[in-house]
């Protein structure tokens, strides 16, 4: 899915950890790194503001998987 640099573990890549974002516990924020998706669902996540260079914070893991983007919660299956 989404590729996410998690600037708490440090790790690879010059002192980053690179974690997809579904494994993120909730509560834990990261950086957008890379979308993994075909090109419809890139598009859907990147227009409710999941895009590269975006912090996000993971409210609530599993199916959906709740984040808080810009302020606002939105729920990804």
């Amino acid at each position: 899915m989404k590729m996410v640099h998690d600037p708490v573990t440090g790790g690879l890549d010059a002192g980053r950890s690179w974690v997809a974002l579904p494994d993120l516990a909730a509560g834990r924020c990261a950086l957008i790194a890379k979308i993994l998706a075909d090109d419809e669902d890139s598009h859907r996540l990147i227009a409710m503001g999941v895009c590269v260079g975006r912090r996000v914070e993971v409210v609530q893991g599993g199916d959906p998987l709740i984040l808080r983007v810009l302020g606002c919660r939105i729920g990804v299956s």
